[in-house]
């Protein structure tokens, strides 16, 4: 997978009263197979277009992103995935979100991340490139760790997470693994590899 930049963004990232600006946003993802991927800062304005990438979605990929059956996403679930500390949408060449990732705070030291990628575009290679993102915004934002809840069947993100660094893996009997990766810049570094 290469991703490359396409052009400075204008749009800040924001943390608390912070405003940084990431020159990498919107970049282009090449993946395979044959597939591109814009992906910039999400925005209120979004919202519809997540709603039609969710109604795309199987329901084993949305009980993976929610950690429950899920169907729909309603108003609260939309204002959620929109005003997390950063969030990322993909979309195809016809302007269809494909993709939402999101970091949010669980503490000030601590960054949880989520995202979802739609059926048609699962396994090309976004979801890591998406990830990766995250994790370097999560390090450029001042957070120490990362974490990422998931199903215990479903062993991506742990692998994904493992890739850039070592991953501590813990959560409750019966509920999500939740894998965590202390940031450094080492990981800082393997992160942004990951998407170009």
């Amino acid at each position: 997978m290469v991703a490359s930049l396409v052009e400075p963004s204008t749009a800040p990232m924001r943390r608390r009263s912070t405003r940084l600006r990431w020159i990498s946003l919107p970049w282009t993802a090449s993946l395979v197979p044959p597939v591109a991927a814009v992906v910039r800062g999400a925005c209120p304005e979004d919202g519809p277009s997540i709603r039609d990438m969710v109604t795309r979605c199987s329901a084993e990929v949305l009980h993976q992103r929610f950690l429950a059956p899920v169907q729909d996403v309603g108003p609260g679930t939309l204002r959620d995935l929109l005003t997390t500390e950063v969030g990322f949408v993909a979309r195809d060449p016809a302007g269809r979100t494909v993709g939402v990732a999101n970091l949010g705070a669980t503490d000030p030291r601590t960054a949880e991340l989520a995202l979802v990628v739609e059926d048609a575009c699962a396994g090309a290679g976004l979801e890591q490139a998406m990830l990766g993102h995250l994790v370097a915004s999560a390090h450029l934002l001042g957070f120490k760790a990362a974490v990422l809840r998931s199903l215990p069947s479903n062993l991506w993100g742990h692998r994904t997470l493992s890739r850039l660094g070592p991953v501590q893996v813990g959560g409750a009997p019966g509920g999500p693994r939740v894998s965590r990766l202390r940031l450094s810049p080492a990981v800082m570094g393997a992160a942004r590899g990951s998407f170009g």
